[in-house]
C-alpha cells in the first residue's frame, strides 16, 4: 500500500518552510485557528489531483484577460464543472 510519508511546502500560502511526516496509519493535523491546516490539506489535494492544476492554470489565464472575454470564459469553465458534476 502506497502512503504519502514525507511531505516539504516551500513558500506556500502561509508556509514558507515546513516539513510534514506522517504515519502510515492515521495522521490528526491539530492547530489554531488560520495556523494553516486546510492548505496543508489543498497542497496534498494539489499532488494528488492534477485536474485541480488545470483548473488553477485556467483562472490564472482567466484573470489576465479583458472583462468581456473573462464573462465568457467563466460561463465557459461554469458550464464545465456543471456538465462534469451532473455526471
Amino acid at each position: 500500500m502506497m502512503y504519502i510519508s514525507k511531505m516539504t511546502l516551500f513558500n506556500y500560502r502561509n508556509f514558507k518552510n515546513s516539513n510534514f511526516i506522517f504515519n502510515k496509519n492515521v495522521n490528526t493535523i491539530i492547530g489554531e485557528n488560520g495556523s494553516g491546516k486546510i492548505n496543508l490539506f489543498r497542497a496534498i489535494r494539489l499532488l494528488l489531483d492534477d485536474n485541480i492544476l488545470k483548473y488553477a492554470y485556467k483562472l490564472y489565464n482567466l484573470s489576465q484577460m479583458s472583462n468581456e472575454k473573462r464573462f465568457a470564459a467563466t460561463k465557459k469553465l461554469e458550464n464545465i464543472l456543471n456538465k462534469r458534476d451532473n455526471l
